[in-house]
Order: C-alpha cells, then sequence, then structure tokens
C-alpha cells in the first residue's frame, strides 16, 4: 500500500450511503467503486461531503491536507469550475509553504518533491 493520503469529495445526498457501502442508484454506485478502489491501493482514504457552494467541503479539504483530491462530486453544476480552481489553489499554497523553510535543489523540484494536493477528476 502507497503512503498517500486521498481525499474524494462526494455529493452531499449520496455520502452517507458511500459510507455504509449502499449502492442504491448508478451515482452512489459510481463512487463507491471509486472509494473502494482507492482503499485497496492507498493507506488513507477520506470522504468529504460536497455541500452547497462547496466552501464547507473546501474548509475540509484544508483540514485534512489530502495528497490527493478526486472531485466525484459538484459535476455539471456551476460551482465545479470554482471548486475545482479553489482546490488548485490550495494545491500551490500548500506547495509554496512547504517550500517557504528552505528551497529544494535542481533535483527535487524536478521529481515533485513537497508538491500540495493534486486534483484527480
Amino acid at each position: 500500500m502507497k503512503h498517500v493520503h486521498v481525499a474524494c469529495a462526494i455529493d452531499a445526498d449520496v455520502i452517507d450511503k458511500v459510507h455504509r457501502g449502499k449502492a442504491s442508484s448508478t451515482r452512489t454506485r459510481y463512487d463507491l467503486s471509486v472509494a473502494e478502489a482507492l482503499r485497496r491501493h492507498v493507506r488513507r482514504v477520506d470522504l468529504v461531503a460536497a455541500v452547497d457552494d462547496g466552501t464547507e467541503t473546501l474548509d475540509a479539504l484544508a483540514r485534512l491536507r489530502p495528497d490527493i483530491v478526486f472531485n466525484l462530486a459538484f459535476s455539471a453544476v456551476p460551482v465545479e469550475a470554482s471548486f475545482v480552481a479553489h482546490v488548485r489553489t490550495m494545491s500551490l499554497a500548500a506547495a509554496l509553504a512547504s517550500r517557504a523553510a528552505a528551497w529544494p535543489r535542481k533535483s527535487e523540484r524536478s521529481s515533485g518533491a513537497n508538491r500540495g494536493p493534486r486534483l484527480a477528476s
């Protein structure tokens, strides 16, 4: 298993079913299959409820500080683009904060060391 921390943003109306492993709709089955697949390969997978305008979701992600964020929520709604942009901004802020103490050598920069959360969609 990889030592990577993954967070999945899941629509609030299905997250309880995904937590319980009860797939009653196509969306729930899809989200559940992604969470189960990740859990087979990654040590820590957190499910985060994606609610309303995404502000609470972004706050939860900021507290969790995952390495990767899977956006399984907000599809085909106006807030999706801003949510993705905010997650990417969090990634940039995390990368800058981790480099503030000591700028990495050239070899570390090219290897992708000290990256913040990446968005997987």
